[in-house]
């Protein structure tokens, strides 16, 4: 991964951070569109980082260079069918096949002077089967920039948060996955898991975020990995709010802003209750 630009990176006006937030963008686009969820983060956490970078790979007009990017992100590994195995992987491409009409004619009015956006991974000839191997290869660079920046800001795993919109909510996601313990919490905006886990984070809390009437990622996608998860005993919250599409709206970072300051997650619970049991047996 080539080193990414920081176009938002506000740190504490007064001595070192206490939290640390990353941010990743979704699908051709660029980390300044974070900057409604982050000022809402600065503003409820004012002594973390908030850091939202860009994208290493750059978005090519497929009518400037033959081969280049121009279908929407895909739709969820959810969005077709209740039981995701076997034959219902048709199912999701022929949603998939929908929401690329959908977006086809609704590109972004972007100056064709200026940058049109980045993306973290390529979604050219993406399907069910190969998407999972596109986010994994994302993942070592990212998880090592994650790693770099709570060393640069002196801020530990349990004190960092994870969070991404669409492409990005996907990669936070698969990221928790990969490494277990990485951050403390993802806040997983109109996201999905690409595929069923094999085991469930026990040091990271998930909390999914979704628009009802998401028409590129449905909904379905959160819904199905907070079933994933829950049945591995993982931590896990969703918020859905109605009438929403696929934006960062501010029902939902209103929703991520009360989990952050509510939700207690389940290991803490579970080492509360491992430590009152000890005491009743001492």
């Amino acid at each position: 991964m080539r080193r990414m630009e920081l176009p938002i990176e506000w740190l504490p006006t007064e001595g070192r951070p206490e939290q640390l937030i990353l941010l990743l963008h979704g699908w051709r686009s660029d980390g300044r569109a974070m900057a409604p969820l982050a000022q809402a983060l600065r503003l409820a956490f004012p002594l973390a980082a908030v850091l939202a970078p860009d994208a290493p790979l750059a978005f090519v007009r497929a009518d400037e260079v033959n081969g280049g990017e121009r279908e929407p992100e895909i739709g969820s590994a959810a969005n077709a069918e209740p039981d995701l195995e076997g034959d219902s992987g048709r199912a999701r491409d022929r949603a998939s096949d929908r929401a690329r009409d959908q977006e086809r004619d609704r590109e972004p009015d972007f100056d064709r002077d200026r940058d049109l956006g980045r993306m973290w991974y390529s979604i050219e000839g993406i399907t069910s089967e190969n998407w999972p191997g596109r986010v994994a290869g994302c993942l070592p660079p990212l998880l090592a920039w994650v790693r770099a920046q709570q060393r640069r800001l002196g801020v530990g795993p349990a004190a960092t948060a994870l969070g991404g919109f669409s492409q990005g909510a996907i990669l936070s996601l698969a990221a928790a996955q990969q490494e277990d313990g990485l951050v403390g919490r993802v806040l997983a905006f109109g996201g999905c898991l690409v595929a069923p886990p094999e085991a469930a984070p026990q040091h990271t809390t998930l909390h999914l975020f979704h628009g009802s009437s998401d028409e590129i990622i449905p909904a379905d996608g959160s819904r199905q990995a907070l079933a994933w998860i829950g049945g591995l005993q993982g931590d896990a919250t969703l918020d859905i709010a109605e009438g929403v599409g696929h934006e960062l709206h501010p029902a939902l970072i209103d929703c991520a802003l009360h989990r952050l300051t509510h939700h207690i997650p389940l290991r803490t619970w579970r080492a509360a209750l491992g430590a009152a049991t000890a005491a009743r047996v001492a």
